[in-house]
């Protein structure tokens, strides 16, 4: 576990903890176990007593971050959360730009870390992607609403939805970064257009093959024309 206030002095020790962990994976063949707490203090120049009034375990550092990365990332897609299109698009240009953690967790094997996250933050922002909650899988962590009888199924599945949503999604970004990173934001959004399961509540779900196909060119279109005027 973590334990990480808001406090800018705070994330500025723990930024510094994360960086060393990552500078010693890349030195270390990203053999997590080869790496002690005393390098990380050493590296970070932060002190085994502070690290440890922080995170019990050199994983906690990498969950951390991952929890602090997938919460921006879920955040950028709710800002469509009324437009599929877009809801998968923001998610994939927060990672093909932030890519750092998605190389250390697929090349340390370590993915539950980001599922986890990702699972997580999708149920706590459950009723604005479906309209409906169910008890969360992790207690205390995210929100909690008790549905109505009639409502149960529907949320039931949507929470296993949740679950296929993120591991469809963990299963791309991987594939992502083992092939090089050589696709680009929209061409991972077509990709997962035509993969994803599409939350019953949107009305873009009638249209979803087609649209998905408009939309990947559309910002093929608008990421070439960004190219010739840079």
């Amino acid at each position: 576990m973590y334990n990480i206030s808001n406090d800018p002095r705070c994330l500025k020790t723990c930024t510094l903890i994360y960086e060393a962990l990552i500078e010693l994976l890349e030195e270390n063949d990203m053999v997590l176990e080869s790496i002690t707490i005393s390098d990380i203090a050493k590296r970070s120049s932060v002190g085994r007593a502070t690290f440890y009034r922080h995170f019990d375990s050199t994983l906690d550092v990498l969950r951390w971050a991952s929890n602090s990365a997938v919460e921006d990332s879920v955040d950028a897609m709710l800002l469509s959360a009324n437009n599929y299109q877009l809801f998968c698009y923001n998610f994939y240009a927060y990672w093909t730009q932030n890519a750092q953690l998605l190389d250390v967790l697929v090349r340390i094997n370590r993915p539950n870390i980001f599922l986890v996250s990702l699972e997580r933050f999708l149920t706590h922002h459950q009723e604005d992607i479906f309209g409906t909650v169910v008890e969360s899988p992790t207690p205390g962590k995210s929100k909690q609403r008790k549905v109505k009888p009639e409502d149960r199924e529907s949320a039931i599945m949507e929470d296993y939805l949740i679950g296929i949503w993120a591991a469809i999604n963990w299963a791309i970004l991987k594939k992502w970064v083992l092939r090089g990173k050589k696709e680009r934001d929209w061409e991972l959004t077509d990709l997962a257009l035509r993969t994803l399961p599409v939350p019953p509540n949107n009305d873009s779900s009638k249209s979803q093959s087609a649209d998905a196909y408009r939309y990947a060119r559309a910002m093929a279109a608008a990421a070439s024309n960004k190219a010739k005027q840079g």
